[in-house]
């Protein structure tokens, strides 16, 4: 089993196009469509940089380090493409809020805008994440430090933008939202690394089981922080079926 293939590639991109068209579409005329498709990259673009970052920890101890410098390339590569989709997000964000074009924008508003608000603040530790992840893909040697790191640099990066975002007022609600994306992020990343990485049929043989059990720990995650986002953000059960709390299903952006 080879590495990944243009066609392959080509058709993660066309996805990730028809997420962005659909979410835009769902979300229309409140969700510009710059704002749905920076936001979706850098998602994607996070994500991937948290799976290659943690895809070594499923290989075997003597299997670990050549899977992570394997994972190298593409976890630099990675978190290159996270760190400019996450400046360009941060940038677009500040546009729409001082409600200027995207090249209208001036210095001092973008460094009020990622200084004195909640959304500026989470997207500069973003961006900051995004930078130490490439730095350590590229300069520091392979190993369990390496790897440890790469994986807090890039779950931090993550967090801090669902800590700014849907149940923001609640630090309990946010925390429980966070560890839901952190979960879905390993989840659906690693699959994606796994897929970048894994070159033949006996290392797919070491990593799935991992994977497998890897995969069950997220869905119990996802499901139980899904959970209790839930029931923080209604009053009772009741209210899930009542009108005024219609709006609390929908999301909630900084």
């Amino acid at each position: 089993m080879g590495g990944p293939t243009p066609g392959l590639i080509v058709r993660g991109g066309a996805v990730v196009a028809a997420t962005v068209a659909a979410a835009w579409a769902l979300a229309y005329p409140h969700n510009p469509v710059a704002g749905a498709a920076t936001r979706a990259l850098a998602d994607c673009a996070a994500v991937i940089t948290l799976g290659l970052a943690t895809v070594p920890l499923l290989e075997s101890d003597r299997y670990r380090a050549e899977l992570g410098r394997r994972a190298a390339g593409p976890l630099g590569l990675a978190a290159a493409v996270w760190l400019v989709t996450e400046i360009v997000r941060l940038t677009v964000e500040a546009a729409q809020t001082a409600g200027v074009g995207f090249w209208q924008i001036g210095i001092r508003t973008l460094t009020d805008f990622c200084l004195y608000t909640t959304a500026g603040r989470s997207g500069l530790v973003g961006v900051a994440a995004a930078l130490a992840v490439a730095a350590v893909a590229v300069l520091a040697p392979r190993g369990a430090t390496t790897t440890v790191a790469a994986v807090g640099l890039a779950a931090v990066g993550m967090a801090a933008r669902t800590l700014a975002g849907h149940l923001a007022e609640s630090p309990v609600g946010g925390m429980a939202v966070a560890v839901h994306g952190l979960a879905a992020g390993v989840w659906c990343g690693v699959l994606a690394a796994l897929v970048l990485t894994v070159t033949h049929r006996g290392q797919w043989a070491r990593v799935l089981p991992r994977f497998s059990q890897l995969s069950l720990w997220c869905v119990g995650v996802l499901l139980a922080a899904g959970v209790a986002g839930a029931a923080i953000k209604l009053d009772s059960p009741r209210n899930c079926g009542r009108p005024a709390m219609a709006g609390c299903w929908r999301p909630r952006w900084s």
